[in-house]
């Protein structure tokens, strides 16, 4: 995966997507 090659739209849900993920595992138990 490229992210040059994605529109930057594109690329900025991905990061916000990713960021919920990586917030959701960081969630204290």
């Amino acid at each position: 995966l490229e992210i040059k090659e994605i529109p930057e739209e594109e690329r900025e849900a991905y990061l916000n997507t990713a960021k919920k993920l990586i917030d959701a595992t960081e969630l204290p138990e």
